[in-house]
């Protein structure tokens, strides 16, 4: 398996693992998300054989500018193998030679896999963010120390 940058090339086959995941009607807007991560080197890709089977994308606009996974998807025939662990440790990898200091994502409370997965990379649970897409909603926020110097975050809500 390769992780690369995110290419114009893959992202009607991102755009396709994308709506296995989380359905969107307007694909324009969704294409225009990948175009942008692309033009911003803010996405990885692993490919075996030539085929996408995962991406990871990011942002630096959340906690105080800090690297934020936006999204991690597997196609579902390359689940469980290491793929998504792959993809993240390149993001952490690259933040790492960046000089941050902690990275963020979110996981939706129903996605015991991930969250699993998360822990046993060594995020921790730092919190949720509410009403992320609808009322009803919250997700949780992990977090992972890259380096030393950072002071507690007071502002989330804590378990």
């Amino acid at each position: 398996m390769k992780i690369r940058y995110l290419q114009e090339k893959d992202i009607l086959k991102v755009m396709k693992l994308y709506d296995l995941v989380w359905p969107v009607e307007s694909k324009r807007h969704l294409k225009a998300y990948y175009k942008n991560r692309m033009e911003q080197k803010q996405g990885f890709v692993a490919v075996e054989k030539k085929e996408i089977i995962g991406v990871l994308t990011y942002s630096k606009v959340f906690y105080a500018g800090f690297p934020f996974i936006d999204a991690v998807i597997v196609d579902k025939e390359h689940r469980k193998k290491g793929v998504a662990t792959t993809l993240i440790k390149k993001f952490e990898d690259f933040w790492k030679k960046k000089k941050a200091r902690r990275v963020y994502s979110t996981v939706e409370p129903d996605n015991k896999a991930s969250i699993k997965m998360n822990k046993a990379l060594g995020w921790k649970k730092i919190g949720y963010w509410e009403h992320v897409w609808n009322e009803n909603e919250k997700e949780i926020i992990f977090s992972k120390k890259l380096r030393q110097g950072l002071q507690k975050h007071s502002h989330i809500s804590r378990f």
